[in-house]
């Protein structure tokens, strides 16, 4: 059975002691963020209480939280803030530079085009792990950090290689992890970009209900 979104939270600063939480999901860590904010909102998870400080946010840079995507994330954002806790776009000049680099490549060879982008998207993931996973040390106990999946477990392309967040956090200090994703194995475990097989799996847990309305 899928393990639901709050009593995963919980147990990962209660049952585990981690010091870091890493939430993934398909649109980058909204809906991640969004099921947080409504679990919030609704009562069901207290952040102080279980020791978060902070929780960091993939897609804005820092001071952006609210503007970000046209103000798509500013109700989650003051909602969790409203708990006095730190919420932070994690974004960098460093894990940006591969959306710049984009932008100039040529697109008149389809094929070409596609092979670059996939090993700049590809180059990406390690830059902002990089740069994620200092951040994440350079804050306060406890962190929670909602990004996308892709960014969660061990991949293997023939671009680049990674631990994963996950991993990488876990050697050094307590970290848990999950995709905030139904499943896409038997297994009870998503796969990001299953197709690809690319990607190791993680542990799937519910997207906390009425998330969508966070707006």
């Amino acid at each position: 059975m899928t393990k639901g979104f709050t009593l995963a939270v919980r147990g990962a600063f209660t049952a585990y002691r981690a010091k870091w939480l890493v939430l993934g999901d398909s649109t980058h860590g909204e809906k991640s963020l969004k099921s947080l904010a409504a679990a919030v909102k609704a009562g069901q998870i207290d952040l102080p209480e279980l020791g978060v400080t902070t929780v960091l946010i993939e897609g804005p840079t820092k001071g952006q939280e609210e503007a970000f995507e046209g103000g798509a994330y500013a109700a989650a954002v003051r909602i969790i803030k409203a708990q006095k806790i730190i919420v932070r776009g994690c974004e960098t000049t460093a894990t940006l530079s591969s959306g710049g680099e984009m932008e100039k490549l040529p697109t008149d060879d389809p094929v070409v085009y596609s092979a670059a982008k996939s090993a700049l998207l590809d180059r990406r993931i390690t830059d902002a792990n990089d740069s994620w996973i200092k951040q994440v040390q350079d804050c306060k106990p406890n962190v929670i950090i909602c990004v996308g999946t892709s960014h969660l477990a061990r991949m293997r392309t023939p671009n680049a290689t990674d631990l994963g967040l996950i991993v990488r956090l876990g050697f050094k200090g307590s970290c848990v992890g999950y995709a905030v994703e139904d499943a896409n194995t038997d297994a009870g475990t998503y796969i990001p970009e299953k197709g690809a097989g690319s990607f190791d799996s993680v542990e799937a847990i519910a997207a906390y209900t009425g998330w969508q309305a966070i707006v």
